[in-house]
């Protein structure tokens, strides 16, 4: 379906994404929310785990069963858009139960976005620097994970978690628009030839 290199379509899908750290998350609850405890935030925590785990295989069987990439793209899509209404659930949340909601729905959303970028990750590594290329994923996005969650942090003492989770919407939003813009210059190179 496309020529372009995956790579380029993939990149902002977890670069450009704002995150906050699991002892941020952890501080807003207790602030924030009423009727927090620390089971509940374990509950919150398993919600999201086990929803994730629970889907992923069936995203990633889906993701197996077609030629080419144009599934796999738009499954990026969905997944970009339940990441980005999750943290805005966070913004209106009174209670524990819109967190649990909001882990569900980011469960479904990282199942889709795991599954599907791991299945084109792999399918256009290159063999002979599979190790390389993948460890080089694995240290950019954890380098760039501890500088938004540090990031976020201030953020979040000075402003509140609410300017962090807005911010989180703002970087999820432009990431997925890049990624549009990028499958979209893609198609349109790919027509011309």
């Amino acid at each position: 379906f496309l020529t372009f290199k995956i790579f380029d379509l993939l990149w902002p899908s977890d670069f450009i994404k704002f995150r906050i750290g699991a002892t941020d998350f952890c501080v807003f609850l207790e602030q924030e929310i009423t009727g927090v405890t620390t089971t509940t935030i374990g509950i919150a925590a398993a919600i999201f785990l086990a929803v994730k785990s629970l889907i992923q295989p069936l995203i990633g069987r889906i993701a197996d069963n077609e030629k080419g990439n144009q599934r796999e793209v738009k499954f990026l899509y969905v997944s970009s858009i339940l990441i980005i209404v999750t943290p805005l659930i966070y913004i209106f949340a009174k209670n524990i139960y819109h967190i649990y909601i909001a882990q569900f729905i980011y469960g479904v959303g990282m199942a889709f976005s795991s599954a599907v970028w791991y299945t084109l990750y792999t399918r256009f590594v290159d063999d002979n620097k599979a190790g390389f290329q993948w460890s080089m994923y694995d240290t950019i996005t954890g380098l760039a994970g501890a500088a938004t969650a540090f990031i976020g942090a201030v953020i979040a003492q000075y402003f509140g978690f609410k300017s962090v989770f807005i911010l989180i919407s703002v970087f999820s939003c432009f990431s997925l628009f890049v990624m549009i813009f990028l499958e979209r210059h893609a198609i349109k190179n790919y027509s011309k030839k």
